[in-house]
């Protein structure tokens, strides 16, 4: 609702005022009566008001005087005048402070309907207005600070009234899934240290102005509050100068999408005036294969939870924690040489917006592994496998199989797809990398080499393929499976 707020000196018309009419289907409410204009004057400094309704001949303040105080208070409110039969200087002086109308005391009802129907048109129009000032400005803070915009920073900046002055310090602030979005951008409208924000997903990224001390004001003003059990936060350096701004977003995007993955839901996360180089390195095939020949089935998900969490702690970015998961994917397949990975666990892994589903890709991996010694195929399936592992090297198609078994190939498909869960051509290309992850690992062939010794007619289409799979290419994944001796190397 609309609140209104009538002021007179007359107790009798404030009296009468409210049931005049009926407010509440006009969608108004009256939430403030005063007789005393400078009481009212302390009011608005205080509680925004959307229509005023003011006798203009008062003793303790002129008409005139009272009005524009009160727009300078809160310019966009509606102005209504109240006038007794003879004030028409008052009338004049009130229509000149940019009151919408005035009405003759008594009041009429009807009159009074019409001359609130006007000032609520007015309203819309202002509140339309105002959002697409605010649209405006929030999509030219977004091209600032992402750097999206196709015109020089500077400019952009200077439209914004942004200077970064040398007394100001300039910071963003990433508020992450706001429970209580209205609140927060009424609440960023109006505090004076931000410069501008924007949505970005579900977040809020506010582009302040202030010193440190201001930022901890700022944030245990929001609606909702940061702390180590609360909201959380992401507070960038300071920026040092507009070309600077995409560089640190780019900084605190990397931070949000840190605090999704590793499902981290609370806390303050400020982040330092430097960048601090990679903690995490990526281990070795052979270095996981080590810690997970000792860890039972029942045990992997501790190990998984235990491994994730000290990443996470060591500040592991997203696309290192997923090649990590692909290397301990590929460890546990080298404990199971005969089960043959499929694109489908690689995909889930590089496609993984968590943690927890990273986990279940591979706790899912590993019981499949361990069914897989007891898992029986018909007699069709085998002998598809069969020739699959033979002839993989060749242009082989479905067709080819079912004319050498003499079956129908849509037959054929459909009992192969349901036995194995994937089509003749996903498993066929599933079984080419997996040799090609063992030419790697075992030979010196370079990837040209590998690309044709394992069915595909050429390297580009390979290489592609690979890194798709595996988040990595050919000659990264040789460096991490080769960085240490191999176990068999050890064994010998």
């Amino acid at each position: 609702m609309k609140r209104v707020m009538a002021v007179d000196d007359e107790f009798m018309i404030l009296r009468g005022i409210p049931k005049l009419i009926d407010w509440a289907a006009l969608d108004l409410t009256i939430v403030q009566t005063e007789q005393n204009p400078v009481a009212a004057l302390t009011y608005l400094q205080h509680e925004p008001i959307d229509i005023l309704l003011s006798d203009m001949n008062m003793p303790e303040m002129a008409g005139p005087e009272f009005l524009a105080a009160a727009r300078r208070l809160q310019p966009n409110m509606q102005i209504i005048v109240l006038s007794g039969y003879g004030d028409f200087d008052y009338v004049k002086a009130g229509l000149e402070q940019g009151a919408l109308n005035y009405l003759r005391k008594p009041i009429d009802p009807d009159e009074l309907v019409k001359t609130l129907q006007k000032a609520l048109r007015q309203l819309a129009q202002h509140d339309t207005a105002d959002q697409n000032a605010q649209l405006a400005h929030q999509a030219l803070t977004r091209e600032l600070v992402t750097g999206r915009s196709q015109a020089p920073v500077d400019p952009a900046a200077a439209h914004l009234a942004l200077s970064l002055p040398d007394n100001c310090e300039w910071r963003l602030l990433a508020i992450l899934n706001p429970q209580q979005r209205a609140a927060l951008q009424a609440d960023l409208v109006s505090q004076r240290e931000v410069a501008g924000f924007f949505s970005e997903g579900q977040d809020v990224i506010v582009l302040f102005t202030g010193t440190t001390m201001q930022v901890r004001q700022f944030l245990d003003q929001l609606p909702d509050s940061v702390g180590p059990t609360r909201r959380p936060v992401v507070v960038s350096p300071v920026i040092k100068n507009h070309a600077a701004i995409a560089d640190v977003y780019q900084r605190v995007r990397w931070a949000i999408n840190r605090r999704y993955f590793f499902a981290v839901a609370n806390g303050l996360v400020i982040l330092p005036e430097q960048e601090a180089g990679p903690s995490v390195k990526l281990p070795t095939v052979d270095t996981l294969k080590g810690e997970l020949r000792d860890v039972p089935l029942t045990g992997l998900a501790d190990w998984l939870n235990a491994r994730f969490s000290q990443m996470e702690q060591e500040d592991a970015s997203v696309e290192l924690t997923r090649q990590i998961a692909v290397v301990i994917l590929l460890a546990m397949r080298a404990l199971h040489p005969s089960y043959e990975l499929t694109s489908a666990s690689f995909g889930r892994i590089n496609g993984a917006a968590t943690v927890a589903e990273l986990t279940d890709v591979l706790l899912t991996t590993a019981a499949s592994m361990s069914q897989t010694a007891q898992k029986r195929y018909s007699r069709n399936v085998s002998e598809v496998l069969g020739i699959i592992s033979q002839r993989f090297k060749e242009p082989l198609t479905l067709g080819d199989i079912a004319g050498d078994l003499h079956l129908s190939p849509v037959y054929l498909g459909q009992q192969f797809k349901k036995e194995v869960g994937q089509t003749v051509a996903q498993y066929l290309n599933d079984y080419r990398i997996n040799q090609a992850i063992q030419l790697l690992e075992r030979t010196e062939m370079d990837v040209n080499e590998i690309a044709h010794a394992v069915g595909y007619q050429t390297a580009s289409y390979f290489f592609k393929t690979f890194k798709k799979q595996l988040n990595m290419s050919p000659g990264e994944y040789r460096e991490v499976a080769l960085a240490a001796p191999s176990e068999s190397g050890r064994q010998a």
